[in-house]
């Protein structure tokens, strides 16, 4: 591997593992504060933040 190809390699290693730590953090944020919101500032009920829950983890990408 010549020097050219190898700080290619490191630049697309420094710019995919932040931005796969970023987007992996907030989709986590995302799973566990909507519900809450739901239930403590719309007072939704327990079925509907349920409902909502199970709809969330089921729509978001992998």
């Amino acid at each position: 591997m010549t020097r050219g190809q190898y700080l290619s390699l490191v630049q697309a290693i420094s710019i995919i593992v932040p931005l796969t730590i970023a987007i992996r953090a907030s989709n986590n944020m995302l799973m566990t504060t909507i519900p809450l919101i739901a239930r403590y500032n719309f007072h939704f009920s327990n079925t509907l933040v349920g409902v909502l829950s199970a709809n969330l983890i089921n729509d978001l990408p992998e």
